[in-house]
């Protein structure tokens, strides 16, 4: 594999002249030395602090709503966030809660730190383009449910719990790179456009580092578990064991990168040589047949709606 996180040349076409933005200014190169990522990295905010306190409640499991409420309520931002999200159509919910504590209680600590691991990450970073965090966000959320989805159907061992915001986070470098490196991120947006093809395959055309290694780093610095940064930066492998990790971390690539694989597949954007490469990348994956392949797409289609419905009540 090469040090950016692939292990399979793209089909587009290889740039070798510089980068240029959609408005044709050229950009500046990236370094793909990790040392001088790291030091681009230095502008980066530390892990917001409710955050790193939910995190550390729910792993000790001594957690109760009221603690949790007091906790989330430290930040007055994220109080009015997950109010609104639990009042919003998503939940249907016949009378308003206006209480964060009742909040809490109803939606149960997962759901919680589901909704805080996402406010807070955008919060965080701080980026400015909202309609580029929005796809993100979409994408992500639907990652999120179609591998808690997949495993439930191929790998029932695997704690959904655990694989949640593993899935919700595995693009994070995206964020990353709209934070560090915004001209750059427009090029391999253009660039994904005009050619109709994968994220990963228009980094490597245009020779810019993997947004998964970025989100791997980003993970590190955040002290975020190593099964979430191993997802960050090891999902797009074709063979997710060809990386050496634990049984978890592998069973994680394979179904979080099956999932994002579907639901770029279902969001309708690649060309159809890209779509049917994927749809055989996901079949591998998966270890099941073309029948079962159209089957499970099925019900990816008809998980949108609630992709759709999250992430209209969360930004």
């Amino acid at each position: 594999m090469s040090r950016f996180g692939r292990d399979s040349k793209p089909k587009t076409r290889k740039v070798t002249q510089p980068v240029r933005s959609p408005t044709g200014t050229v950009l500046k190169a990236i370094d793909a030395d990790m040392e001088s990522m790291i030091g681009d990295f230095d502008v980066l905010p530390t892990m917001p602090t409710v955050l790193a306190n939910i995190q550390s409640a729910l792993q000790s499991g001594r957690s109760d709503a009221q603690h949790v409420a007091k906790l989330v309520g430290s930040d007055v931002a994220l109080t009015a966030q997950i109010l609104r999200v639990v009042n919003s159509a998503y939940y249907g919910l016949s009378r308003p809660i206006l209480d964060l504590r009742y909040a809490v209680a109803y939606l149960g600590f997962s759901e919680v730190y589901r909704i805080v691991l996402t406010v807070a990450v955008v919060q965080g970073l701080e980026v400015d383009d909202q309609e580029a965090v929005e796809r993100f966000w979409h994408h992500s959320f639907y990652t999120a449910i179609v591998a808690k989805y997949v495993a439930g159907l191929y790998d029932r061992l695997v704690d959904p719990g655990e694989l949640w915001p593993a899935a919700l986070l595995h693009d994070v470098g995206q964020l990353v790179y709209m934070k560090l490196y915004p001209k750059h991120y427009q090029a391999i947006e253009a660039h994904k456009k005009e050619f109709s093809c994968t994220l990963a395959e228009a980094e490597t055309s245009l020779s810019l580092p993997s947004h998964t290694v970025l989100g791997a780093m980003l993970c590190k610095k955040w002290h975020l578990p190593d099964t979430l940064a191993d997802v960050c930066e090891h999902h797009s492998l074709k063979v997710p064991e060809r990386v050496e990790g634990s049984e978890t971390m592998i069973a994680f690539r394979r179904l979080v990168g099956a999932s994002s694989i579907l639901t770029e597949l279902a969001e309708g954007h690649l060309s159809p040589e890209a779509r049917e490469q994927q749809g055989r990348q996901v079949r591998k994956l998966l270890k099941i047949t073309s029948e079962d392949f159209i089957r499970l797409m099925a019900s990816v289609y008809d998980m949108r709606s609630d992709a759709d419905a999250f992430t209209a009540a969360v930004l």
